[in-house]
């Protein structure tokens, strides 16, 4: 028999658990203040800026489509050659029949949106109360201050340069949370997408084989297929044959030929931070020349040869993914699991690729967060270092700190990569552990 007093303290709920919002109040919240000055300030630079990524790489390749022209101009002379699938053209196509002012604005209003989610959905994974709704302690605010300072400076590059990496962080983080909730069916399509945009997130294709979600794991490569097979409804290309055999043609069956040096790609090879950027840079050029404010990376005298960085790459890469078949088969009781497992094939997805530019690695924003919510939780030395290392070296080198030249420096030397490989190393280590107690947080 349960008293009046018991079924108020069941149905009221407890001081400063959760409070009621009216609109005043809400805009009011610190973290809504804080959003809504980033986005504002964001918003005009993002609406003046006369020439970006979006427009001369994404909107044009939109064009070309329509206009039935080849979209894959790969070259090394042309510094904004569309490298994606057609997929991402198909994508621009609708903003390109608008005018300049009114799709740059839908397009920014849609990144905000995938801001916004993919936050809120990072901070559901790692364990986090109610972002607006509930009362916080000091602990939460640390938390989400360790894990946004892991992520800002590529939200804030994909922001600047107008890409689409954002949108795409956004589907793999809803991605993770389906998976979270064990809704694979949900994750796949989402994250088939995602592949479709950026062929780096198949990599889940394995972690749902893995799991032994075999459905999930072939319907993520279904959804990637039918969505690049979509843009030949719109035009064919000029010399026949299917947009996607177009795409693997000139960007993806170069990467097998002999002579071909991982880590080289059509863009400055200082933006590539993936393990192969990194050891192309290491092994292939040198940054002794600056020319005006910009450092330029030069090929170097004496290389190894493709032959010999193949070997060193792939036996790099080798190790980073025997680490995380050790983590996966490792059956610790690490809490967060689930969002630590996800958190390993992101940080994967950026360290194996051929190539990782800044902005994407905003997916970063997740390994951020659980790690810093164990290490804050269970006053974990190790875990607070890996944390407090990883923003260190991800931001110390940026232009505004250190100039041009040495943000560029910071690039070379690889920062951004050796940041994310902490992250990798603090989820290898938890997900290895084994506490004498669990907790479901997750």
């Amino acid at each position: 028999m349960i008293s009046s007093g018991q079924a108020d303290a069941a149905i009221v709920p407890a001081r400063g658990e959760s409070e009621r919002y009216g609109w005043v109040t809400l805009l009011t919240h610190p973290l809504v203040l804080v959003g809504i000055v980033y986005f504002v300030a964001n918003g005009l630079r993002f609406l003046l800026i006369h020439r970006s990524e979006w427009d001369e790489v994404y909107i044009l390749a939109g064009q070309r489509l329509a206009a039935g022209q080849e979209m894959y101009h790969a070259s090394k002379q042309n510094p904004h050659v569309f490298s994606y699938p057609p997929f991402m053209a198909l994508l621009a196509l609708p903003f390109a029949l608008l005018p300049a002012h009114v799709e740059r604005g839908i397009w920014f209003l849609i990144n905000v949106a995938a801001i916004c989610f993919m936050g809120v959905m990072a901070w559901t994974i790692s364990g986090g109360p109610r972002l607006i709704g509930r009362r916080w302690d000091g602990k939460e605010y640390l938390i989400l201050l360790l894990g946004v300072l892991c992520a800002i400076r590529f939200i804030q590059d994909g922001l600047d340069h107008q890409q689409t990496d954002l949108v795409i962080a956004a589907l793999l983080l809803g991605g993770c949370a389906a998976i979270l909730r064990e809704r694979f069916f949900i994750a796949a399509t989402v994250i088939g997408v995602a592949a479709a945009m950026k062929c780096t997130p198949l990599l889940f294709f394995g972690y749902f084989v893995w799991r032994r979600k075999w459905a999930a794991a072939g319907w993520l490569i279904v959804v990637a297929v039918v969505c690049n097979l979509m843009p030949d409804l719109v035009s064919r290309p000029p010399g026949g044959g299917w947009w996607v055999g177009d795409w693997f043609h000139n960007l993806i069956r170069p990467m097998g030929a002999a002579g071909y040096r991982p880590g080289d790609w059509y863009t400055s090879v200082i933006f590539n931070q993936s393990l192969s950027g990194a050891m192309y840079r290491f092994c292939e050029t040198s940054w002794s020349v600056v020319r005006g404010d910009n450092l330029v990376a030069m090929d170097r005298a004496g290389a190894l040869g493709a032959g010999i960085l193949k070997m060193i790459t792939y036996a790099i890469e080798g190790i980073v993914l025997g680490g995380a078949l050790w983590a996966f088969i490792k059956k610790g009781g690490a809490t967060a699991r689930v969002g630590l497992e996800c958190s390993v094939v992101l940080l994967l997805m950026l360290l194996i690729s051929p190539v990782s530019s800044k902005p994407l690695f905003c997916t970063v924003l997740l390994p951020g967060l659980i790690l810093a919510r164990l290490a804050v939780e269970k006053k974990n030395r190790m875990l607070w270092g890996i944390v407090v290392g990883a923003i260190l070296m991800g931001n110390v080198m940026v232009p505004g700190f250190v100039g041009k030249v040495g943000g560029d420096l910071g690039l070379w030397l690889g920062m951004i990569t050796w940041a994310t490989m902490l992250l990798l190393v603090g989820c290898f280590v938890t997900l290895g552990e084994r506490p004498p107690e669990t907790r479901a947080a997750l």
